[in-house]
């Protein structure tokens, strides 16, 4: 159960800080068949802490999020990670009535970040003798950085919504990002698809995206948030992403709905070097 504990450890890692009630007791469980699919999850409260901004998560919904493990092939297979159907409805915080039990999460938070960066390493000076400097890795860090660096995530159906009534009573407005589609994959120097290894001091990504867009509503006359209490604003932030449209009014775009293909190189030696951007 070691391989299984560590990748519901490296889930609840990266994801356990935004998904409410993610039991990585039977995440590991699951995972133990190769496959896990988790529907109709919540996100949390103080998801949006990481932008040390007064604004906080009305609410938060996940499709469906999958996770494809090929657990006799670890080294040589991806693992492939998916989420659909990314729907948030963000807020002041000085919208609502005040919840105890609401601002301490938001401040466990906070306190969270901060002793993170506190224990994140600093990078020490490079060392002329390259055995010195790169430590011999356990199973546990080669597997775990196999599995990251390899890692084809894929991501459908985004729309991150921000309504602000506080602001101008008189002129409510909206804020919103959406995006049909965004997928990665490591690939090599000729950008084909590729399996890296743990010691990889050169990493490429491939990254596509498909209509991302950005707006801003001025004047709403009606807010997604009026509707928190049913699974309406749900039916609303999905239609949107089709229609452009949203509670019988057109998207002011900020940015149109664009499609790219980003190729990315990574460099994960610690030598400064100038002349080659990291």
């Amino acid at each position: 159960m070691v391989l299984e504990s560590l990748v519901a450890g490296l889930l609840n890692t990266y994801l356990g800080k935004y998904i409410e009630d993610l039991d990585t007791t039977n995440l590991g469980i699951s995972l133990f068949g190769g496959d896990v699919e988790l529907t109709d999850l919540q996100l949390r409260p103080e998801a949006l802490y990481e932008l040390e901004l007064p604004v906080e998560v009305k609410a938060g919904y996940v499709e469906k999020l999958s996770v494809d493990i090929p657990w006799t092939s670890l080294y040589t297979s991806p693992v492939k990670a998916s989420l659909e159907g990314v729907y948030l409805v963000a807020g002041p915080v000085t919208d609502r009535k005040y919840d105890d039990g609401r601002e301490k999460r938001l401040l466990d938070a906070v306190k969270r970040k901060k002793l993170q960066e506190l224990d994140t390493p600093k990078i020490s000076p490079q060392k002329d003798d390259e055995t010195e400097k790169r430590k011999e890795q356990t199973f546990t860090e080669k597997l775990t950085a196999t599995i990251l660096n390899n890692l084809q995530l894929t991501i459908k159906k985004i729309h991150i919504r921000y309504e602000d009534k506080v602001s101008n009573p008189s002129s409510p407005f909206a804020l919103g990002v959406t995006l049909r589609s965004l997928s990665g994959q490591s690939v090599n120097s000729r950008w084909e698809p590729v399996q890296v290894d743990s010691r990889a001091t050169q990493m490429f990504k491939l990254i596509k995206l498909e209509d991302l867009a950005v707006y801003w509503n001025t004047g709403c006359k009606k807010l997604v948030s009026d509707y928190l209490t049913t699974d309406l604003w749900k039916d609303l932030m999905e239609e949107c992403l089709d229609t452009c449209r949203i509670m019988k009014q057109d998207l002011d775009f900020l940015v149109r709905p664009i499609s790219a293909v980003t190729r990315i190189a990574f460099d994960n030696t610690q030598t400064v070097d100038l002349d080659r951007p990291r």
